[in-house]
């Protein structure tokens, strides 16, 4: 009976006043928080305001393991800061580094989660680069480590800043191209010009006129799906050097030129007149703004009419075209013109 009560006299001892009374609380609160872990992230998410089950989840799984390992890891270093010697320092500084990393690694994840996915993503719906969005992270993570070697390891980080510096100038001039391309993609990320989804033209190098739409926007190019159902892989800074028109922003209603040679011998107002009826049975035809017909070039037995048109349909032009064709040819031949192809 003595034993047992001196058993428990030195258990309270050690619990209040003992030399081991800090590393055991510390040991003890870390572990709790350790089992109840998932609980205290649900609550601290809906703290937050993050209502997203799917979010919730993802968070829960991509930061277990390191949450993890931290909360062992601190339950462990106050023992570990009792070991003496050049050993306890070398432990000390290790599992300090370590601590210290692993927390701004759990930062940086929930960072990642909550404003890039949920907060930019799903609130205000606004797509991120996949290129600038590894190489925020990248310069965040080297950043930290970095910072982490100076301060808790002591180590002089300038010979690595010269080593990188050298390292980088080498890589960039053997990679000039590739990086051009990067830098133009986050250009395209950061100004929010073209997205994918929208129908763009523009020229190439070699002059042919392309209209497509965005199919994706990667890091080094852009790809394009043309009507012919063919992918095109342009390079992002060739697809910013040239002058392009997008179709579909800030609006996808545009303007379309169509000339039509008609017999100089009818009256201008006759002809411009059945032009518009012609562009009026046309129903993808906007009808504000309003289309236009007027002569244009006249030539010894012809004159050139130039309609103008307003659709939102400016990707299909061609069959649209075709359309007012068919139709000024049969107004035409009421009143004694024939519309030449």
């Amino acid at each position: 009976m003595d034993s047992n009560a001196d058993l428990w006299q030195h258990l309270v001892y050690l619990a209040t006043r003992g030399p081991m009374v800090v590393p055991l609380w510390a040991a003890g609160l870390w572990l709790i928080l350790l089992l109840t872990r998932k609980g205290v992230l649900k609550i601290t998410w809906h703290w937050l305001g993050v209502k997203d089950e799917s979010l919730v989840k993802e968070l829960s799984i991509r930061l277990d393991v390191p949450m993890q390992l931290l909360l062992v890891l601190l339950a462990a270093l106050p023992f570990i800061r009792m070991v003496g010697g050049e050993l306890g320092q070398t432990l000390d500084k290790a599992s300090f580094f370590m601590a210290a990393f692993l927390v701004c690694h759990v930062l940086i994840q929930s960072l990642d989660l909550l404003v890039v996915r949920w907060y930019l993503g799903k609130v205000k719906a606004t797509s991120v680069s996949p290129a600038f969005h590894f190489l925020f992270f990248t310069v965040l993570y080297v950043s930290v480590l970095l910072l982490l070697m100076d301060a808790v390891l002591s180590m002089n980080v300038l010979p690595l800043l010269a080593t990188s510096t050298i390292a980088t100038a080498v890589l960039g001039l053997a990679l000039q191209d590739t990086l051009k391309n990067i830098f133009a993609g986050l250009t395209i990320s950061m100004e929010k010009s073209f997205r994918p989804g929208d129908w763009v033209m523009f020229k190439m190098d070699s002059g042919a006129e392309i209209l497509g739409e965005i199919s994706e926007i990667g890091w080094r190019s852009i790809k394009i799906r043309t009507h012919a159902r063919n992918y095109l892989m342009v390079p992002n800074a060739q697809f910013l050097s040239q002058q392009l028109i997008n179709l579909s922003f800030p609006n996808s209603v545009h303007a379309v030129t169509l000339e039509i040679p008609v017999a100089k011998e009818l009256a201008p107002q006759t002809v411009s007149q059945s032009l518009l009826k012609a562009l009026d049975s046309v129903k993808e035809v906007a009808d504000d703004p309003k289309p236009s017909v007027r002569p244009g070039k006249i030539c010894p037995d012809e004159v050139i009419y130039k309609l103008q048109y307003f659709t939102d349909k400016v990707t299909e032009k061609d069959r649209l075209n075709g359309l007012i064709l068919e139709a000024a040819w049969q107004e035409l031949s009421t009143i004694g013109a024939i519309a030449a192809k």
